[in-house]
């Protein structure tokens, strides 16, 4: 969007941007059937994790 505002320290552009419209999302408590296949406990994708 273009920036509508001319005050520097809130704007629509650059990596402030990314913070402010950034949503963190949490899949924790999802069933195994909904989880993306990146995260599922099964790891079906063979994808090398950090098991802590």
């Amino acid at each position: 969007p273009y920036p509508a505002t001319t005050d520097a320290r809130s704007t629509s552009v650059g990596t402030g941007a990314i913070l402010r419209f950034a949503r963190p999302v949490c899949y924790q408590g999802f069933p195994s059937d909904f989880l993306p296949d990146e995260l599922k406990e099964g790891n079906p994708l063979g994808l090398q994790r950090c098991e802590a």
